[in-house]
């Protein structure tokens, strides 16, 4: 008997890259603005490299987490493929957030 997942929780499993490229994106980009008040721009490079490494983990390892092809339907192929896709993408995403933070120079 093949277990029926609940679709909301399929797709939030095919978009879950997404969403952490999102919050990584508002981390970075929010820090920044806050530590430039307080005068702080070493401690937004630090905070930089260390959202960017477990935003990079944290997709890598809900993708190695994937269940199989949902019991070898071609349909779940897809989905399945569609999901890595995905999340090779949000790394992208987020390896170029973090380039573009660590050669723009902090509070300019």
């Amino acid at each position: 008997m093949i277990s029926q997942e609940i679709p909301l929780r399929r797709t939030l499993r095919a978009v879950f890259g997404l969403l952490v490229w999102a919050a990584h994106f508002i981390v970075v980009y929010a820090s920044e603005s806050v530590l430039c008040k307080l005068s702080e721009p070493r401690v937004h490079t630090v905070l930089l490299m260390a959202a960017t490494v477990l935003a990079i983990l944290a997709v890598i390892r809900a993708g190695r987490n994937q269940p199989d092809a949902l019991g070898g339907m071609p349909l779940g192929t897809f989905f399945r493929r569609a999901t890595i896709a995905l999340d090779a993408l949000a790394v992208l995403a987020i390896v170029f957030s973090a380039t573009a933070g660590m050669l723009l120079p902090a509070c300019r």
